[in-house]
């Protein structure tokens, strides 16, 4: 393969691929590995914990593993299909310009149907769906199965009652939910074993969270009393070398020090 066509091709593979390449922070390999009922990522703003967010849904939902990750996933968290529900802060902001481009850039193009984000996505029903593809060889030829994994995007602002019924393999959170909201998701977790995700910045313009500093964060932080069921991780967004100083220096101009601690730590 000469230079241009080599050229090209990882071109098309950053584009079509682009979860291939994937680099997780340290801390967000640990929280990906992660068995526990409740997996909490808590950090800063740019911290990188919405990306691990849609990241670890995609791989639940299509079984691509990022090279980063390949060895070290595991195994057992990747089922034929699965049935997810991620809840926002609501649709237009928390959805349409903050997760809905993470998921459009990260998906494989080979899973979504029919190969296009129009045909995966319905914002009739706020539902995705995506192949989950498997490939083995058999006889010498190259056998593939797809499944389809769904997840309904919700906000937190929709009636309890929305939240009821569905059993789920995972239950994802971008910053912190009303309690009776986390408690419903929970309860749609046991007929699939399945998991909740986390990930927030500690809001002090946004409701109450001390109980998510009560029931998950002291629960889950590694010590002797720590909840074998709950993991917790926390980012500082300093901890992100992809995001230079002059932006965090952006971030934190007109902040006071408090709320310097609140976005950054």
């Amino acid at each position: 393969m000469d230079a241009e066509t080599a050229l090209k091709e990882l071109i098309r593979r950053h584009r079509e691929e682009a979860i291939r390449y994937y680099q997780p922070l340290p801390k967000f390999i640990e929280a990906h590995k992660s068995m526990a009922l409740v997996v909490a990522c808590f950090g800063g703003n740019r911290s990188g914990k919405s990306e691990w967010l849609t990241t670890e849904f995609i791989i639940r939902m299509t079984g691509w593993v990022p090279d980063s990750l390949k060895g070290i996933y595991p195994e057992e968290k990747l089922k034929n299909k699965m049935d997810c529900r991620l809840a926002v802060v609501d649709f237009g902001h928390g959805w349409e310009e903050i997760l809905k481009p993470k998921f459009q850039a990260l998906v494989p193009q080979r899973c979504l149907l029919n190969d296009s984000w129009e045909k995966s996505w319905s914002k009739e029903f706020r539902r995705l769906r995506l192949y989950n593809v498997k490939q083995w060889l058999a006889g010498g030829e190259l056998k593939v199965w797809r499944d389809i994994s769904t997840m309904h995007v919700m906000s937190f602002d929709q009636e309890e009652k929305s939240y009821k019924g569905a059993a789920l393999d995972l239950a994802g959170h971008d910053e912190f939910p009303p309690e009776w909201l986390w408690k419903q998701n929970l309860m749609r977790l046991p007929d699939k074993k399945g998991q909740m995700l986390l990930a927030m910045t500690p809001d002090d313009t946004r409701g109450d969270p001390s109980w998510v500093f009560n029931e998950v964060y002291e629960r889950g932080i590694p010590g002797s009393n720590k909840d074998p069921n709950i993991d917790v991780f926390t980012i500082f967004t300093e901890d992100n070398p992809y995001l230079d100083q002059e932006t965090v220096q952006k971030i934190i101009a007109n902040l006071s020090e408090e709320e310097r601690e609140v976005r950054l730590h």
